[in-house]
C-alpha cells in the first residue's frame, strides 16, 4: 500500500524517539546566564488547499439569474509539499513555564496547487460541457514568533503565529471539451500575480536531542488571501475567474539549530 507524506512524517518522528539518547529521562540542564541565542529552522511537509465550492462568471447572456452565469466547479489536489525555514532570537527562562520564546522570520513556499473541475454553462447541470484547469504557486514571508508552553524532560510543546505577505502566482489556465462537445473559444484567463495580507497560526512539539538540536512536529493553519485569475480574453475580456479566498491546513517536520548561546 502507498504511504502518504503524512504517514512518512509520524514514523520518521517515531524512529527519532524511539533511541535511547532521544527518549532518556535525563533533563536537559540550560546554563543560568545563557538567556539568548539566534537559531535556524527548516522543515518539509505537506499542505492542504481549502477553497469555496464553486466560482460563476458571467456568461453575457441575457438570461436571469443564476442562468446569465456559468459555473465552474472546484476541485484541487489534497495535499500538496511545502517547505519552510524560519531564523531570529530565541530566549531561554529558568521555568518548566513558558521555558523558551522566539522571534524572526519565516519564509515558506508552497508548491504547485491544480485547481480543476467542470464548467456547466448557465448554472444547468445539462449543460455541463467543458473541463478546465489552473495552476497556483504561493511563496509567503511572515514576522513569526513562537513560545514553548512547557517543558517536560526533552518535550517542549508550543504555539507558533506570524503576519506578513502571500504572493500567489496563477497560471497556466486550460480549458477543454468533453467527448461528444464541440470545443469553444476559450476564455483564455491570464496569469496573474498577487501581493497578499497573509497570516498563520500553529502548535507543534519541540523535541530536545542535543543542547544545540531539536526536532518538530508540527500542524498549521494558513491564510494567504483573495486570488484570482487575470482577466479574459475577446468576450470575456471584463471576466476573471474569483476563488475567493485561500485556506490551508498542513503538518512538517523540522529541524532547529542553535546556535552557541551567548550571555546577556
Amino acid at each position: 500500500m502507498k504511504r502518504t507524506s503524512l504517514e512518512y512524517i509520524i514514523l520518521c518522528l517515531f524512529i527519532c524517539l524511539s533511541f535511547p539518547s532521544f527518549s532518556g529521562d535525563k533533563k536537559i540542564v540550560f546554563d543560568a546566564e545563557a538567556r539568548s541565542q539566534w537559531f535556524a529552522f527548516a522543515a518539509i511537509g505537506g499542505q492542504g488547499p481549502q477553497f469555496d465550492s464553486a466560482i460563476h462568471v458571467n456568461n453575457g447572456s441575457s438570461f436571469t439569474a443564476p442562468y446569465n452565469q456559468d459555473n465552474y466547479a472546484i476541485y484541487h489536489d489534497t495535499f500538496q509539499p511545502m517547505v519552510a525555514v524560519f531564523a531570529g532570537k530565541r530566549w531561554e527562562r529558568d521555568s518548566a513555564w513558558i521555558p523558551a520564546y522566539s522571534l524572526g522570520v519565516r519564509y515558506e513556499s508552497l508548491f504547485t496547487t491544480t485547481v480543476h473541475g467542470n464548467i456547466s454553462q448557465y448554472s444547468l447541470p445539462e449543460f455541463t460541457n467543458y473541463d478546465y484547469s489552473w495552476n497556483i504557486v504561493s511563496n509567503l514571508l511572515f514576522a513569526s514568533a513562537k513560545v514553548n508552553l512547557y517543558q517536560y524532560k526533552r518535550f517542549l510543546p508550543y504555539v507558533t503565529a506570524g503576519l506578513g505577505g502571500g504572493f500567489n502566482c496563477m497560471s497556466n489556465y486550460e480549458e477543454k471539451a468533453l467527448p461528444g462537445v464541440t470545443p469553444r473559444f476559450t476564455p483564455g484567463f491570464q496569469d496573474n500575480t498577487q501581493t497578499q495580507f497573509a497570516y498563520h497560526l500553529g502548535a507543534g512539539l519541540d523535541v530536545q536531542l542535543t543542547q544545540g538540536m531539536l526536532v518538530s512536529l508540527a500542524y498549521q493553519y494558513l491564510n494567504l488571501g483573495h486570488i484570482t485569475s487575470g482577466y479574459g480574453t475577446s468576450t470575456w475580456s471584463n471576466q476573471l475567474l474569483d476563488l475567493g479566498s485561500y485556506r490551508s491546513n498542513g503538518l512538517f517536520l523540522g529541524a532547529t539549530y542553535l546556535f552557541p548561546q551567548r550571555n546577556t
